[in-house]
Protein backbone atom coordinates (compact mmCIF):
# COMPACT_ATOMS: atom_id res chain seq x y z
CA UNK A 1 0.00 0.00 0.00
CA UNK A 2 0.91 3.63 -0.77
CA UNK A 3 0.46 7.01 0.71
CA UNK A 4 -1.40 9.00 -1.75
CA UNK A 5 -0.48 12.84 -1.81
CA UNK A 6 -4.02 14.49 -1.36
CA UNK A 7 -2.40 18.43 -1.34
CA UNK A 8 -3.00 18.33 -5.27
CA UNK A 9 -6.83 17.89 -4.55
CA UNK A 10 -6.62 20.40 -1.06
CA UNK A 11 -4.51 23.59 -3.38
CA UNK A 12 -6.59 26.42 -2.92
CA UNK A 13 -4.76 27.71 -6.18
CA UNK A 14 -5.79 24.90 -8.18
CA UNK A 15 -8.77 23.13 -7.06
CA UNK A 16 -9.83 23.34 -3.64
CA UNK A 17 -11.90 26.52 -1.83
CA UNK A 18 -10.60 28.69 1.27
CA UNK A 19 -13.16 27.44 4.44
CA UNK A 20 -12.99 29.95 7.42
CA UNK A 21 -14.53 29.22 10.33
CA UNK A 22 -14.37 31.85 13.80
CA UNK A 23 -13.95 29.75 16.44
CA UNK A 24 -14.87 30.38 20.12
CA UNK A 25 -11.75 31.94 21.40
CA UNK A 26 -12.14 34.44 18.63
CA UNK A 27 -9.73 32.76 16.66
CA UNK A 28 -9.91 32.17 12.77
CA UNK A 29 -9.66 28.59 11.66
CA UNK A 30 -8.68 27.79 7.57
CA UNK A 31 -8.72 24.93 5.84
CA UNK A 32 -8.78 24.15 2.01
CA UNK A 33 -11.72 21.95 1.40
CA UNK A 34 -13.46 20.49 -1.89
CA UNK A 35 -17.30 22.80 -2.14
CA UNK A 36 -19.86 20.58 -3.68
CA UNK A 37 -22.61 23.01 -5.02
CA UNK A 38 -24.69 20.60 -7.59
CA UNK A 39 -27.91 21.94 -9.21
CA UNK A 40 -31.00 21.63 -8.59
CA UNK A 41 -32.50 18.50 -9.22
CA UNK A 42 -35.83 18.69 -11.77
CA UNK A 43 -38.32 15.55 -10.69
CA UNK A 44 -41.65 15.97 -13.03
CA UNK A 45 -42.92 19.11 -11.81
CA UNK A 46 -40.95 19.13 -8.28
CA UNK A 47 -37.90 20.24 -7.47
CA UNK A 48 -35.47 18.64 -5.30
CA UNK A 49 -32.13 20.47 -3.95
CA UNK A 50 -29.13 18.46 -4.24
CA UNK A 51 -27.20 18.41 -0.70
CA UNK A 52 -24.53 20.98 -0.33
CA UNK A 53 -21.19 19.40 1.35
CA UNK A 54 -17.71 19.65 1.26
CA UNK A 55 -15.28 17.60 1.72
CA UNK A 56 -11.98 18.14 3.78
CA UNK A 57 -8.33 15.91 5.06
CA UNK A 58 -8.88 14.77 8.82
CA UNK A 59 -7.39 17.02 10.97
CA UNK A 60 -8.04 19.80 8.89
CA UNK A 61 -11.30 21.50 10.62
CA UNK A 62 -10.69 19.36 14.07
CA UNK A 63 -13.90 20.06 15.53
CA UNK A 64 -16.69 21.00 13.42
CA UNK A 65 -19.52 19.84 14.60
CA UNK A 66 -23.28 20.07 14.08
CA UNK A 67 -24.27 23.93 14.07
CA UNK A 68 -21.08 25.56 12.93
CA UNK A 69 -20.75 28.56 10.64
CA UNK A 70 -18.19 28.74 8.09
CA UNK A 71 -17.90 30.84 5.49
CA UNK A 72 -16.81 29.94 1.76
CA UNK A 73 -16.66 31.86 -1.42
CA UNK A 74 -17.78 35.37 0.24
CA UNK A 75 -21.22 33.12 1.65
CA UNK A 76 -22.09 31.82 4.90
CA UNK A 77 -22.72 28.61 5.96
CA UNK A 78 -24.23 26.11 8.41
CA UNK A 79 -23.13 22.44 8.71
CA UNK A 80 -26.48 20.55 8.96
CA UNK A 81 -25.11 17.28 10.00
CA UNK A 82 -22.51 15.37 12.06
CA UNK A 83 -19.14 15.63 10.04
CA UNK A 84 -18.58 12.23 9.08
CA UNK A 85 -15.52 9.81 7.86
CA UNK A 86 -15.15 8.63 3.95
CA UNK A 87 -14.67 4.87 3.57
CA UNK A 88 -10.85 5.43 3.59
CA UNK A 89 -11.16 7.63 6.85
CA UNK A 90 -8.38 9.84 5.52
CA UNK A 91 -11.25 12.12 4.97
CA UNK A 92 -14.36 13.83 6.38
CA UNK A 93 -17.76 15.12 4.53
CA UNK A 94 -20.34 17.61 6.13
CA UNK A 95 -23.41 18.91 4.47
CA UNK A 96 -24.39 22.44 4.50
CA UNK A 97 -26.77 24.55 4.15
CA UNK A 98 -27.14 28.45 3.02
CA UNK A 99 -27.57 31.06 5.60
CA UNK A 100 -28.52 34.80 4.92
CA UNK A 101 -27.37 37.17 5.92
Amino acid sequence: MFAEDMSVFFNVNEHADEATRLMPDGSVQKAAVIFDRPDALFVGDMVQAANVEILYPLGSLDGLDHGDRLTINAQSWKVTSLPERTDDGRMMRAQLKEVNA
